[in-house]
C-alpha cells in the first residue's frame, strides 16, 4: 500500500513507519522540515516539507494513496498556559483542515483516513465506563478533541473512510508519558496525584502500531479508543511504576500543588476517564500488553 504519513517525526510517527516499512508498505512523508525526519529517512520514498497550515501539494508523489494517517500537531508536554493551550488547537485544527481539503477523494479512489485524537475527548466522568458511543465532555482537551474530530470528519463528511484514533496514555521507553514520569520516579519523588482515584486509560507503544495495522487491514472506521482493556487507577498505576523502576512510592501531591505546577494541563492528569476499547474487542484485536505490569516489562 501506499501510505501518506503527516507527523511522522514524533513518537508515535516513528515507531509506526518502522513497522509499516518493514511490512513493505510505500511511505510518503509529510513534515515541517526534512531534518526531522533525518534519523528514519530511509523509511520513505520521499519526504515532502509542509507548513502544517497550507493545503500540501498534490503531486504524482502523494496521488494514490491508500491510506492516509494524520498524527500532526503540538506536543501536549509542558506548562499549559493560555498561549500553550492555542497552539495544541490550532496546531491539530489548522493540519487537519488542510489536509483534508488537499486530499479530499475525487473520482472512485477513496483512501482511507486515520486521524490523530485523544480520550481527553469524554472529560472527567468518575466512575462511568465509556465506550466510543459516549458523547463528549466538557474539558478543553473534550472540545479541542471533539473539533478535531469535526475537522477530519470533513473527509467525505460521514464516518465513511475516516478512523479517529483516540490514544489513552502511551508507553514507550523512547516518548510519551514513560519518558517524562521516569526521571522524576528515578529520583524517588513519584506518588499519587491529588486523591490518586482517577482511571487512567493507557497502552503500550506496540499495541499502537499494531492497532493502527489492524485498522487498516480491517479497513475499520468512526471511533477507536486505542487503550488496554485495563484501565488503571492513579495510584496503582504510580506504585507499578515505582515498583518497575525498584524505586519508593510514598508521595502525594495535593490538587493545589498540582494546578500550580501544571497549569491546564493539571485538569487532565487529575480527570478520571474509564474507557474501554470496546470497538477492538468485538473486532478481535489481540492486544499485546494488556496489563500493565507485563507493558512496563516489555518497555
Amino acid at each position: 500500500m501506499k501510505i501518506l504519513i503527516s507527523g511522522a517525526s514524533g513518537f508515535i510517527g516513528k515507531h509506526l513507519c518502522e513497522s509499516l516499512f518493514q511490512d513493505d508498505h510505500e511511505l510518503v512523508g509529510l513534515t515541517r522540515s526534512k531534518n526531522n525526519l533525518a534519523p528514519i529517512n530511509n523509511l520513505f520514498t520521499s519526504i515532502n516539507e509542509w507548513d502544517g497550515r497550507s493545503l500540501p501539494e498534490r503531486s504524482n508523489v502523494t496521488e494514490g494513496c491508500d491510506v492516509i494517517i494524520n498524527l500532526a500537531g503540538e506536543s501536549i508536554r509542558g506548562y499549559w498556559t493560555k498561549g500553550k493551550q492555542d497552539t495544541l488547537r490550532t496546531s491539530r485544527l489548522l493540519a487537519t483542515r488542510a489536509l483534508v481539503e488537499a486530499f479530499k477523494p475525487a473520482g472512485d479512489q477513496i483512501p482511507l483516513l486515520i486521524s490523530a485524537s485523544a480520550t481527553g475527548f469524554y472529560g472527567d466522568r468518575g466512575e462511568e465506563q465509556l465506550t466510543e458511543q459516549s458523547i463528549a465532555g466538557k474539558s478543553f482537551l473534550s472540545g479541542l478533541t471533539s473539533d478535531w474530530e469535526e475537522e477530519a470528519l470533513r473527509f467525505r463528511n460521514s464516518l465513511e473512510n475516516v478512523a479517529l484514533l483516540r490514544f489513552g496514555v502511551v508507553l514507550g521507553e523512547d516518548g510519551g508519558l514513560v519518558a517524562g514520569l521516569k526521571p522524576i520516579y528515578k529520583l524517588g519523588l513519584g506518588g499519587t496525584l491529588g486523591k490518586g482515584n482517577q482511571w487512567w486509560p493507557w497502552i503500550h507503544i506496540d499495541d499502537v502500531v499494531e492497532i493502527v495495522k489492524f485498522i487498516i487491514g480491517r479497513k475499520l472506521t468512526g471511533p477507536v479508543n486505542v487503550v488496554s482493556p485495563l484501565p488503571e487507577r492513579q495510584k496503582t498505576f504510580s506504585q507499578k511504576f515505582a515498583k518497575h523502576l525498584g524505586r519508593p512510592n510514598i508521595f502525594t501531591v495535593p490538587e493545589t500543588m498540582i494546578k500550580i505546577a501544571a497549569g491546564g494541563l493539571s485538569e487532565e492528569m487529575l480527570s478520571s476517564r474509564n474507557v474501554i476499547p470496546e470497538k477492538l474487542i468485538l473486532n478481535q484485536y489481540p492486544f499485546k500488553h494488556p496489563d500493565l505490569t507485563n507493558a512496563l516489562k516489555a518497555l
